[in-house]
């Protein structure tokens, strides 16, 4: 006779591993948990979102040298990053 609480605990073992090594993919490339828990729209737009906003970062960072501007779209990416991760974790 099989224990059902035991396997219950693994169960929840494996299921919490699974949500941190998602939410460990979403913290290398945003979006790339996402694509791992099958909810593949949501991680292509986080993806091409982080990416946007990585390439305007540097588009206003080499061409206005307007630092507010800058500091508002890395300020959005760091948000958006975090989103991804937490949200990876907790889908």
């Amino acid at each position: 006779m099989v224990d059902s609480k035991k396997l219950d605990d693994d169960e929840l073992i494996q299921n919490h591993s699974r949500n941190v090594f998602c939410a460990f993919l979403s913290f290398i490339m945003p979006g790339l948990g996402h694509f791992i828990k099958k909810k593949v729209m949501k991680g292509i737009i986080l993806l091409l979102l982080n990416i946007i906003l990585i390439v305007g970062f540097f588009v206003l960072a080499i061409f206005t040298k307007n630092f507010v501007f800058v500091l508002i779209d890395f300020i959005i990416f760091i948000m958006i990053w975090i989103y991804s991760v937490v949200d990876a974790y907790r889908i």
